[in-house]
């Protein structure tokens, strides 16, 4: 054994591992919740699509029409934050509205916009992730600001 480990791996053992595989060759590993059916893009347009202000500001932003402040006036929290976020907000290749995050000094990330009905169940597929590594509440919602946005997303 000790011979073994000054030696290094063997042959077959580099070709396995992904740490000794050349960069082009290494197994690239999800976690399990985006592979979550879900999560997928066609369910997330479609769970968009049935929120009421969602379906609003997608419509708009389809149409690239931002509604007036007289319009909007009447509307609810949500509505109104969104709209104050009008050009963060776009529409990915898929059709998903997603908001623009800007950090200075760092590549411009899109983050889905998620529907309330399913910030629930992502935090839970987020948190009881086998890759998850029991983060808490501030790791996981971390980890979701990386790739999803909701109307008052805070940080514990």
């Amino acid at each position: 054994m000790k011979e073994r480990l000054a030696e290094g791996p063997s042959e077959e053992e580099k070709m396995n591992s992904t740490k000794h595989a050349p960069r082009a060759e290494r197994k690239v590993l999800y976690p399990n919740w985006l592979q979550d059916k879900d999560l997928q893009p066609e369910e997330l347009l479609k769970e968009q699509e049935k929120d009421s202000v969602l379906k609003s500001i997608l419509q708009m932003k389809r149409e690239d029409k931002k509604p007036s402040w007289d319009s909007v006036a009447s509307e609810g929290a949500e509505y109104k934050s969104y709209w104050s976020q009008w050009d963060s907000l776009t529409i990915d290749a898929d059709g998903l509205l997603c908001r623009e995050f800007i950090s200075v000094g760092k590549p411009v990330r899109l983050q889905v916009v998620v529907p309330r009905r399913m910030v629930d169940k992502l935090l839970k597929l987020l948190h009881d992730s086998v890759t998850a590594g029991h983060m808490g509440c501030k790791g996981t919602l971390a980890c979701a600001r990386l790739k999803f946005y909701w109307y008052r997303l805070v940080v514990c």
